[in-house]
């Protein structure tokens, strides 16, 4: 396990990971407050406690899918639930 704090700027879809070992809670702490200070209002930004990068994937999937990604997976789910 290890945190992973996420910046995500929905006006370019950019999403940005920096991983932190799990000793170094403060740090990663540190690294949110100062995201959270400097960051715009169409950015996102959100620290996880996670296994890493593919884990993060599956659990939370919307960071990284553009809009045409997230369609297509709405339309294959939609199809799926109407067979």
């Amino acid at each position: 396990m290890k945190w992973i704090l996420l910046h995500c700027d929905h006006d370019t879809d950019e999403v940005t990971l920096t991983e932190f070992d799990r000793e170094d809670s403060d740090a990663a702490i540190a690294a949110l407050n100062a995201a959270e200070r400097g960051k715009r209002p169409q950015d996102e930004v959100v620290l996880f406690f996670s296994e890493g990068e593919e884990s993060l994937r599956r659990t939370h999937s919307r960071y990284f899918y553009d809009e045409r990604e997230i369609a297509e997976q709405l339309r294959k789910t939609l199809a799926a639930i109407r067979r």
